[in-house]
């Protein structure tokens, strides 16, 4: 079954943010954990990351089950705009990942168009570093650290 991105007009919001929280997959928490540390609130990161974003998403399956959220913030001293997403335990599934990977590819023109360049760290993860590629995002290693980075520009 296919899944639904919506655009959102408003903040993500309390509600979903901790449903969100309570239902987000492994892979995620461990990523949140190489990248800003063990000791990091999830939900405080959660809440940043829907206060700082100029843009949100909401994807859904079939049944208006939430799969991930996602959004666009202004990079914190950097030129360029981060890109991130957190999913629940359905994105586990081979399926929708597939099917997220083609929303992605459908939604990183887009969003070069307007914010002309897109970064983030994630894991060292062989599948999320595929994917990330199949995106057309080009991935470097942080020397001396389990994280990448990946960084794509528009010409």
């Amino acid at each position: 079954m296919p899944l639904t991105l919506t655009k959102l007009k408003h903040k993500l919001g309390p509600t979903l943010l901790r449903q969100t929280r309570n239902q987000m997959r492994q892979h995620d928490r461990r990523e949140i954990a190489a990248v800003y540390g063990r000791d990091v609130s999830v939900t405080r990161l959660l809440y940043e990351a829907d206060e700082e974003s100029v843009e949100r998403w909401l994807i859904t399956s079939e049944g208006n089950h939430v799969v991930a959220i996602g959004g666009v913030a202004p990079m914190q001293g950097l030129p360029g705009y981060c890109v991130w997403l957190v999913g629940t335990d359905r994105l586990d599934k081979l399926q929708h990942k597939r099917e997220l990977l083609r929303l992605g590819k459908e939604l990183i023109p887009r969003l070069l168009k307007r914010y002309l360049r897109l970064s983030n760290i994630c894991s060292a993860d062989k599948g999320q570093l595929w994917a990330m590629k199949q995106l057309g995002f080009e991935v470097t290693t942080m020397k001396g650290n389990s994280k990448v980075r990946f960084i794509t520009c528009a010409l």
